[in-house]
Protein backbone atom coordinates (compact mmCIF):
# COMPACT_ATOMS: atom_id res chain seq x y z
CA UNK A 1 0.00 0.00 0.00
CA UNK A 2 1.74 3.11 -1.05
CA UNK A 3 1.91 6.10 1.26
CA UNK A 4 4.12 9.46 1.75
CA UNK A 5 7.08 8.72 3.28
CA UNK A 6 7.18 5.01 2.16
CA UNK A 7 4.81 1.68 2.57
CA UNK A 8 2.40 1.14 5.27
CA UNK A 9 2.84 -2.55 6.62
CA UNK A 10 0.61 -5.16 6.58
CA UNK A 11 0.93 -4.77 10.80
CA UNK A 12 0.22 -1.33 10.97
CA UNK A 13 -3.04 -1.59 9.21
CA UNK A 14 -4.35 -4.39 11.49
CA UNK A 15 -2.94 -2.75 14.36
CA UNK A 16 -4.83 0.76 13.53
CA UNK A 17 -8.21 -1.65 12.61
CA UNK A 18 -7.73 -3.06 16.38
CA UNK A 19 -7.29 0.30 18.36
CA UNK A 20 -10.48 1.78 16.31
CA UNK A 21 -12.52 -1.16 17.15
CA UNK A 22 -11.38 -0.89 20.82
CA UNK A 23 -12.51 2.76 20.38
CA UNK A 24 -16.19 1.56 19.23
CA UNK A 25 -16.31 -0.94 21.77
CA UNK A 26 -14.96 1.45 24.91
CA UNK A 27 -18.21 3.93 23.43
CA UNK A 28 -20.41 1.35 23.25
CA UNK A 29 -19.56 0.37 26.99
CA UNK A 30 -20.04 4.59 28.06
CA UNK A 31 -23.56 4.82 25.99
CA UNK A 32 -24.17 1.53 27.59
CA UNK A 33 -23.44 2.88 31.23
CA UNK A 34 -24.89 6.49 30.37
CA UNK A 35 -28.67 4.94 29.49
CA UNK A 36 -28.59 2.76 32.41
CA UNK A 37 -27.95 5.72 34.77
CA UNK A 38 -30.59 7.43 33.35
CA UNK A 39 -32.91 4.66 33.64
CA UNK A 40 -31.60 4.26 37.70
CA UNK A 41 -32.24 7.40 37.79
CA UNK A 42 -36.28 7.60 36.44
CA UNK A 43 -37.66 6.18 39.28
CA UNK A 44 -37.18 5.56 43.02
CA UNK A 45 -39.51 2.10 42.81
CA UNK A 46 -35.65 0.21 42.67
CA UNK A 47 -37.64 -3.01 41.24
CA UNK A 48 -39.51 -1.77 38.27
CA UNK A 49 -35.85 -0.02 37.75
CA UNK A 50 -33.85 -3.06 38.22
CA UNK A 51 -36.60 -4.36 35.43
CA UNK A 52 -35.15 -2.22 33.62
CA UNK A 53 -31.74 -2.89 33.87
CA UNK A 54 -31.65 -6.36 33.12
CA UNK A 55 -33.65 -5.17 29.68
CA UNK A 56 -30.79 -3.13 28.94
CA UNK A 57 -28.02 -5.49 29.59
CA UNK A 58 -29.41 -7.99 27.03
CA UNK A 59 -28.60 -7.93 24.17
CA UNK A 60 -25.72 -5.82 24.62
CA UNK A 61 -23.80 -7.22 27.33
CA UNK A 62 -25.57 -10.57 27.90
CA UNK A 63 -27.83 -13.27 26.23
CA UNK A 64 -29.31 -14.05 29.56
CA UNK A 65 -29.67 -11.24 32.82
CA UNK A 66 -31.42 -11.92 35.98
CA UNK A 67 -31.16 -9.79 39.11
CA UNK A 68 -31.34 -11.34 42.13
CA UNK A 69 -32.08 -8.78 45.87
CA UNK A 70 -31.51 -10.37 49.38
CA UNK A 71 -34.53 -10.87 51.98
CA UNK A 72 -34.34 -9.55 55.49
CA UNK A 73 -34.87 -13.14 56.48
CA UNK A 74 -32.03 -14.18 53.98
CA UNK A 75 -33.78 -15.82 51.01
CA UNK A 76 -32.55 -14.40 47.83
CA UNK A 77 -35.15 -13.27 45.19
CA UNK A 78 -35.08 -12.47 41.90
CA UNK A 79 -36.77 -8.80 40.97
CA UNK A 80 -35.84 -8.78 37.01
CA UNK A 81 -35.65 -11.41 34.45
CA UNK A 82 -34.56 -10.67 30.49
CA UNK A 83 -33.46 -13.02 28.00
CA UNK A 84 -32.84 -12.79 24.25
CA UNK A 85 -35.37 -13.87 21.97
CA UNK A 86 -37.75 -16.89 22.42
CA UNK A 87 -36.12 -18.45 25.31
CA UNK A 88 -38.08 -16.73 27.45
CA UNK A 89 -40.97 -18.39 27.26
CA UNK A 90 -39.18 -21.46 28.28
CA UNK A 91 -37.79 -19.56 31.42
CA UNK A 92 -41.71 -18.96 31.79
CA UNK A 93 -42.72 -22.22 31.59
CA UNK A 94 -40.07 -23.36 34.04
CA UNK A 95 -41.30 -21.32 36.47
CA UNK A 96 -38.06 -18.75 36.79
CA UNK A 97 -40.05 -15.70 36.20
CA UNK A 98 -39.98 -12.19 38.33
CA UNK A 99 -40.14 -12.76 42.38
CA UNK A 100 -39.87 -16.36 42.40
CA UNK A 101 -37.69 -17.46 45.33
CA UNK A 102 -38.36 -21.26 44.49
CA UNK A 103 -35.32 -21.91 42.10
CA UNK A 104 -32.33 -20.30 43.98
CA UNK A 105 -30.81 -22.14 47.03
CA UNK A 106 -29.20 -19.49 49.40
CA UNK A 107 -27.30 -22.45 50.94
CA UNK A 108 -25.09 -22.75 47.47
CA UNK A 109 -21.57 -22.63 48.05
CA UNK A 110 -20.93 -21.71 44.56
CA UNK A 111 -22.98 -18.75 42.31
CA UNK A 112 -25.41 -16.07 42.94
CA UNK A 113 -25.37 -16.67 46.62
CA UNK A 114 -21.45 -17.46 47.14
CA UNK A 115 -21.24 -14.10 45.25
CA UNK A 116 -23.82 -12.83 47.74
CA UNK A 117 -22.31 -13.73 50.58
CA UNK A 118 -18.72 -13.13 49.98
CA UNK A 119 -19.20 -9.73 48.39
CA UNK A 120 -16.87 -10.75 45.23
CA UNK A 121 -17.71 -10.54 41.78
CA UNK A 122 -17.08 -14.39 39.47
CA UNK A 123 -15.85 -14.52 36.14
CA UNK A 124 -16.06 -17.94 33.93
CA UNK A 125 -14.68 -16.73 30.57
CA UNK A 126 -15.51 -20.31 29.48
CA UNK A 127 -18.76 -21.92 31.39
CA UNK A 128 -21.33 -24.21 31.24
CA UNK A 129 -25.13 -25.28 32.47
CA UNK A 130 -23.63 -27.53 35.22
CA UNK A 131 -22.02 -24.09 36.94
CA UNK A 132 -24.93 -22.69 36.89
CA UNK A 133 -26.62 -25.26 38.51
CA UNK A 134 -26.63 -23.81 41.89
CA UNK A 135 -29.00 -21.24 40.98
CA UNK A 136 -31.54 -23.92 39.97
CA UNK A 137 -32.72 -26.10 42.99
CA UNK A 138 -35.17 -28.66 40.26
CA UNK A 139 -32.94 -30.57 38.15
CA UNK A 140 -35.60 -30.30 35.53
CA UNK A 141 -35.46 -26.85 35.30
CA UNK A 142 -31.50 -27.40 34.33
CA UNK A 143 -32.43 -30.12 31.71
CA UNK A 144 -35.14 -28.16 30.26
CA UNK A 145 -34.11 -24.59 29.95
CA UNK A 146 -30.36 -24.00 30.51
CA UNK A 147 -28.84 -27.19 29.63
CA UNK A 148 -30.53 -26.15 25.84
CA UNK A 149 -28.93 -22.67 25.82
CA UNK A 150 -25.59 -23.86 25.52
CA UNK A 151 -23.58 -21.60 28.25
CA UNK A 152 -20.66 -20.43 26.84
CA UNK A 153 -19.58 -17.39 29.72
CA UNK A 154 -20.77 -16.42 32.87
CA UNK A 155 -20.26 -13.53 35.43
CA UNK A 156 -21.36 -12.31 38.10
CA UNK A 157 -21.56 -9.06 40.40
CA UNK A 158 -23.15 -8.46 44.01
CA UNK A 159 -24.90 -5.16 44.75
CA UNK A 160 -24.33 -2.68 47.65
CA UNK A 161 -26.25 -0.56 49.54
CA UNK A 162 -25.36 1.08 53.06
CA UNK A 163 -21.65 -1.03 52.95
CA UNK A 164 -23.34 -4.11 52.33
CA UNK A 165 -23.94 -6.68 49.71
CA UNK A 166 -27.86 -6.95 49.09
CA UNK A 167 -27.93 -8.69 45.96
CA UNK A 168 -26.66 -9.86 42.52
CA UNK A 169 -26.76 -9.55 38.86
CA UNK A 170 -26.20 -12.60 36.76
CA UNK A 171 -24.89 -11.92 32.96
CA UNK A 172 -24.64 -15.08 31.07
CA UNK A 173 -23.43 -15.56 27.28
CA UNK A 174 -25.07 -18.23 24.95
CA UNK A 175 -23.18 -16.41 21.71
CA UNK A 176 -20.44 -18.90 20.81
CA UNK A 177 -17.59 -15.89 19.63
CA UNK A 178 -18.75 -13.97 22.95
CA UNK A 179 -16.63 -14.71 25.98
CA UNK A 180 -16.54 -12.74 29.19
CA UNK A 181 -13.09 -10.95 29.94
CA UNK A 182 -12.11 -8.28 32.40
CA UNK A 183 -13.42 -5.58 30.27
CA UNK A 184 -16.30 -6.53 30.36
CA UNK A 185 -16.69 -7.39 34.32
CA UNK A 186 -15.37 -4.04 34.91
CA UNK A 187 -19.09 -2.64 32.76
CA UNK A 188 -21.00 -5.07 34.87
CA UNK A 189 -19.28 -4.12 38.48
CA UNK A 190 -19.69 -0.26 36.82
CA UNK A 191 -23.58 -1.06 36.78
CA UNK A 192 -24.19 -3.15 39.72
CA UNK A 193 -22.64 0.21 41.88
CA UNK A 194 -25.21 2.62 40.07
CA UNK A 195 -27.76 -0.06 40.82
CA UNK A 196 -26.97 -0.30 44.39
CA UNK A 197 -26.36 3.78 45.04
CA UNK A 198 -30.39 4.06 43.14
CA UNK A 199 -31.90 1.09 45.46
CA UNK A 200 -30.10 2.62 48.62
CA UNK A 201 -32.00 6.22 47.16
CA UNK A 202 -35.12 4.41 46.91
CA UNK A 203 -34.90 2.87 50.32
CA UNK A 204 -34.25 6.10 51.99
CA UNK A 205 -36.85 7.83 50.34
CA UNK A 206 -39.27 5.01 51.36
CA UNK A 207 -38.25 5.59 54.95
CA UNK A 208 -38.67 9.34 54.83
CA UNK A 209 -41.92 8.91 53.46
CA UNK A 210 -43.04 6.62 56.45
CA UNK A 211 -41.85 8.99 58.87
CA UNK A 212 -43.66 11.80 57.03
CA UNK A 213 -47.05 9.68 57.35
CA UNK A 214 -45.89 8.24 60.86
CA UNK A 215 -45.21 12.47 61.93
CA UNK A 216 -48.73 13.35 60.02
CA UNK A 217 -50.85 10.57 61.69
CA UNK A 218 -49.51 11.94 65.28
CA UNK A 219 -49.82 16.14 64.41
CA UNK A 220 -53.45 14.47 63.47
CA UNK A 221 -54.08 12.46 66.26
CA UNK A 222 -52.58 15.26 68.49
CA UNK A 223 -54.72 17.83 67.29
CA UNK A 224 -57.96 15.73 67.73
CA UNK A 225 -57.46 14.94 71.24
CA UNK A 226 -56.51 18.48 72.43
CA UNK A 227 -59.90 19.99 70.75
CA UNK A 228 -61.68 18.55 73.41
CA UNK A 229 -60.03 19.80 76.80
CA UNK A 230 -59.70 23.17 74.70
CA UNK A 231 -63.41 23.42 74.25
CA UNK A 232 -64.09 22.68 77.68
CA UNK A 233 -61.58 25.31 78.73
CA UNK A 234 -63.16 27.69 76.63
CA UNK A 235 -66.15 26.96 77.80
CA UNK A 236 -65.22 26.62 81.42
CA UNK A 237 -64.04 30.74 81.00
CA UNK A 238 -67.16 32.04 79.68
CA UNK A 239 -68.74 31.26 82.32
CA UNK A 240 -66.39 31.93 84.86
CA UNK A 241 -65.92 35.67 82.93
CA UNK A 242 -69.83 36.10 82.74
CA UNK A 243 -69.89 34.97 87.17
CA UNK A 244 -67.32 37.60 87.64
CA UNK A 245 -69.09 40.84 85.93
CA UNK A 246 -71.99 39.87 87.80
CA UNK A 247 -69.26 40.06 90.78
CA UNK A 248 -69.42 44.17 92.57
CA UNK A 249 -66.57 43.63 94.38
CA UNK A 250 -64.65 41.82 91.56
CA UNK A 251 -60.46 42.98 91.93
CA UNK A 252 -59.52 45.61 89.13
CA UNK A 253 -57.32 43.70 86.94
CA UNK A 254 -59.65 40.75 86.49
CA UNK A 255 -61.17 42.06 83.41
CA UNK A 256 -57.43 42.19 81.97
CA UNK A 257 -56.67 38.42 83.51
CA UNK A 258 -59.49 37.25 81.39
CA UNK A 259 -58.68 39.16 78.24
CA UNK A 260 -54.97 37.57 78.60
CA UNK A 261 -57.19 34.42 79.49
CA UNK A 262 -59.23 34.63 76.34
CA UNK A 263 -56.06 35.60 73.93
CA UNK A 264 -54.25 32.28 74.96
CA UNK A 265 -57.60 30.23 74.67
CA UNK A 266 -57.50 31.60 70.82
CA UNK A 267 -54.31 31.13 70.21
CA UNK A 268 -54.11 27.78 71.51
CA UNK A 269 -57.31 27.51 69.16
CA UNK A 270 -55.40 28.32 66.30
CA UNK A 271 -52.58 26.41 66.57
CA UNK A 272 -54.78 23.42 67.00
CA UNK A 273 -56.57 24.41 64.08
CA UNK A 274 -53.02 24.68 62.05
CA UNK A 275 -51.95 21.01 63.08
CA UNK A 276 -55.26 19.62 62.09
CA UNK A 277 -54.88 21.68 58.30
CA UNK A 278 -51.14 20.35 58.28
CA UNK A 279 -52.56 17.06 58.68
CA UNK A 280 -55.59 17.65 56.24
CA UNK A 281 -53.18 18.53 53.74
CA UNK A 282 -50.85 15.65 53.71
CA UNK A 283 -53.91 13.56 52.73
CA UNK A 284 -55.33 15.64 49.97
CA UNK A 285 -57.88 17.47 51.21
CA UNK A 286 -61.43 18.13 49.19
CA UNK A 287 -62.17 21.60 48.58
CA UNK A 288 -66.25 22.35 48.42
CA UNK A 289 -66.25 24.19 45.31
CA UNK A 290 -68.98 27.14 45.52
CA UNK A 291 -69.49 31.03 43.54
CA UNK A 292 -67.98 33.02 45.74
CA UNK A 293 -67.19 37.09 45.93
CA UNK A 294 -64.13 37.14 47.32
CA UNK A 295 -64.23 41.12 47.60
CA UNK A 296 -66.88 40.77 49.91
CA UNK A 297 -65.42 37.97 51.61
CA UNK A 298 -62.33 40.11 52.19
CA UNK A 299 -64.46 43.15 53.44
CA UNK A 300 -66.24 40.74 56.03
CA UNK A 301 -62.51 39.24 57.12
CA UNK A 302 -61.51 42.73 57.58
CA UNK A 303 -64.41 43.85 59.62
CA UNK A 304 -63.43 41.03 62.05
CA UNK A 305 -60.26 42.40 62.76
CA UNK A 306 -61.34 45.97 63.25
CA UNK A 307 -63.56 44.45 65.95
CA UNK A 308 -60.25 43.24 67.92
CA UNK A 309 -58.65 46.71 68.54
CA UNK A 310 -55.39 44.72 70.46
CA UNK A 311 -54.30 43.91 67.81
CA UNK A 312 -55.04 46.51 65.07
CA UNK A 313 -54.88 49.24 67.33
CA UNK A 314 -51.63 50.22 65.78
CA UNK A 315 -52.37 49.73 62.24
CA UNK A 316 -54.67 50.79 59.44
CA UNK A 317 -56.63 48.29 57.06
CA UNK A 318 -56.84 49.22 54.01
CA UNK A 319 -58.54 47.24 50.71
CA UNK A 320 -58.23 48.33 47.13
CA UNK A 321 -60.58 46.58 45.00
CA UNK A 322 -63.56 46.30 42.43
CA UNK A 323 -67.08 46.26 43.63
CA UNK A 324 -67.52 42.41 43.20
CA UNK A 325 -64.88 39.33 41.51
CA UNK A 326 -66.73 36.14 41.75
CA UNK A 327 -64.81 33.35 41.46
CA UNK A 328 -65.39 29.36 42.13
CA UNK A 329 -63.49 28.73 44.93
CA UNK A 330 -63.89 27.40 48.50
CA UNK A 331 -65.24 29.65 50.31
CA UNK A 332 -64.56 28.70 54.22
CA UNK A 333 -60.27 27.30 52.59
CA UNK A 334 -60.39 30.92 50.48
CA UNK A 335 -61.53 32.85 54.42
CA UNK A 336 -58.91 30.93 55.76
CA UNK A 337 -56.02 31.83 53.63
CA UNK A 338 -57.18 35.61 53.58
CA UNK A 339 -57.16 35.29 57.85
CA UNK A 340 -53.97 34.21 57.57
CA UNK A 341 -52.10 36.50 55.59
CA UNK A 342 -53.89 39.63 57.11
CA UNK A 343 -52.48 38.01 60.37
CA UNK A 344 -49.41 37.16 58.98
CA UNK A 345 -49.13 41.35 58.16
CA UNK A 346 -50.27 42.25 61.88
CA UNK A 347 -48.19 40.26 63.58
CA UNK A 348 -44.97 41.13 61.44
CA UNK A 349 -45.55 44.82 61.53
CA UNK A 350 -45.23 44.99 65.57
CA UNK A 351 -44.85 48.62 65.09
CA UNK A 352 -47.95 49.59 62.93
CA UNK A 353 -48.45 51.02 60.03
CA UNK A 354 -50.78 50.26 56.88
CA UNK A 355 -52.20 46.83 55.85
CA UNK A 356 -53.06 46.74 52.46
CA UNK A 357 -55.31 44.31 50.96
CA UNK A 358 -55.53 44.91 46.72
CA UNK A 359 -57.40 42.65 44.39
CA UNK A 360 -56.59 43.03 40.37
CA UNK A 361 -58.14 40.80 37.58
CA UNK A 362 -56.85 40.23 34.63
CA UNK A 363 -57.15 37.07 32.11
CA UNK A 364 -59.36 34.82 34.07
CA UNK A 365 -57.08 35.56 37.24
CA UNK A 366 -57.71 36.74 40.28
CA UNK A 367 -54.27 38.28 42.43
CA UNK A 368 -54.69 38.74 45.85
CA UNK A 369 -52.15 41.27 47.36
CA UNK A 370 -51.80 41.84 51.02
CA UNK A 371 -49.07 44.33 51.99
CA UNK A 372 -47.47 45.48 55.25
CA UNK A 373 -44.77 47.85 56.27
CA UNK A 374 -43.12 45.25 58.92
CA UNK A 375 -40.02 43.83 59.74
CA UNK A 376 -39.10 42.53 55.83
CA UNK A 377 -38.04 38.57 55.30
CA UNK A 378 -34.44 38.09 54.60
CA UNK A 379 -33.51 36.93 50.76
CA UNK A 380 -31.68 33.74 52.50
CA UNK A 381 -35.12 32.68 54.11
CA UNK A 382 -37.36 33.36 51.29
CA UNK A 383 -36.58 29.95 49.34
CA UNK A 384 -38.10 28.26 52.40
CA UNK A 385 -41.12 30.18 53.38
CA UNK A 386 -44.19 27.77 52.69
CA UNK A 387 -42.51 24.67 53.75
CA UNK A 388 -44.21 23.52 57.34
CA UNK A 389 -42.53 24.88 60.49
CA UNK A 390 -40.22 27.07 58.86
CA UNK A 391 -39.86 30.36 60.77
CA UNK A 392 -36.50 31.44 59.96
CA UNK A 393 -35.52 34.59 61.95
CA UNK A 394 -39.25 35.35 63.33
CA UNK A 395 -38.24 33.57 66.75
CA UNK A 396 -35.09 36.10 66.89
CA UNK A 397 -37.51 39.26 66.83
CA UNK A 398 -39.43 37.63 69.64
CA UNK A 399 -42.38 36.79 67.22
CA UNK A 400 -44.61 33.82 68.31
CA UNK A 401 -45.98 30.98 66.14
CA UNK A 402 -45.79 27.43 64.77
CA UNK A 403 -44.55 27.71 61.40
CA UNK A 404 -47.38 26.39 60.01
CA UNK A 405 -49.98 29.45 58.59
CA UNK A 406 -48.02 30.17 54.99
CA UNK A 407 -47.69 26.27 54.59
CA UNK A 408 -51.04 26.16 55.14
CA UNK A 409 -51.89 28.61 52.89
CA UNK A 410 -49.49 27.53 49.94
CA UNK A 411 -51.59 24.95 49.92
CA UNK A 412 -55.43 26.30 49.93
CA UNK A 413 -53.54 28.14 46.46
CA UNK A 414 -52.16 25.52 45.11
CA UNK A 415 -55.36 23.30 45.54
CA UNK A 416 -57.32 26.01 43.60
CA UNK A 417 -55.10 25.81 41.00
CA UNK A 418 -53.04 29.12 41.71
CA UNK A 419 -49.62 30.19 43.26
CA UNK A 420 -48.29 32.12 45.92
CA UNK A 421 -45.32 34.49 46.00
CA UNK A 422 -43.74 36.84 48.00
CA UNK A 423 -41.36 40.08 47.36
CA UNK A 424 -39.51 41.59 50.63
CA UNK A 425 -36.98 43.19 51.73
CA UNK A 426 -35.52 43.50 55.35
CA UNK A 427 -36.49 46.72 57.27
CA UNK A 428 -39.09 47.74 53.87
CA UNK A 429 -42.06 45.50 54.43
CA UNK A 430 -43.54 42.37 52.84
CA UNK A 431 -45.81 42.02 49.79
CA UNK A 432 -47.52 38.31 49.63
CA UNK A 433 -48.94 37.81 46.30
CA UNK A 434 -52.11 34.67 45.65
CA UNK A 435 -53.36 33.97 41.99
CA UNK A 436 -55.90 31.86 41.42
CA UNK A 437 -57.86 31.04 38.54
CA UNK A 438 -61.37 32.79 38.35
CA UNK A 439 -63.05 29.36 37.05
CA UNK A 440 -61.59 25.70 37.09
CA UNK A 441 -61.59 23.57 33.88
CA UNK A 442 -64.61 21.95 33.51
CA UNK A 443 -66.90 24.13 35.85
CA UNK A 444 -70.44 25.42 34.28
CA UNK A 445 -69.56 28.85 33.45
CA UNK A 446 -66.35 27.61 31.35
CA UNK A 447 -68.85 25.15 29.56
Amino acid sequence: VGAPGGLLLLTDITARIQAERRRDIAEQRLRFIADASRLLASSLDYDTTLVHVARLAVPFLADWCIVYLRDEDGGIRRVALEVVGATREGFDRSGINRGSRTTINPDARVGVPEVIRSAQSVLHPDADAELLSADVDRPEVLRAVIEPLGVRSWMCVPMFAGGQAIGAISFVSTTPNRRYDQDDLRVAEDLAQRAGYAIEHARLYQDVRDALRAREEFVSVAAHELRTPLTTIKAFGQLLERDLRKVEAAPPRTGELMAGLRGQIDRLGVLVEDLLDASRLGQQLELRREWVDIVGLVRQVLRRFEHDPARTSAHTLVIDAPDEVTGEWDEGRLEQLIVNLVSNALKYSPNGGEVRLTIVVSDGVVELQVSDQGIGIPLDEQADLFQPFARGSAAAHGIPGTGLGLYVTAQIAQRHGGTIAVRSAVGAGTTFVVSLPLVTPGSSRER
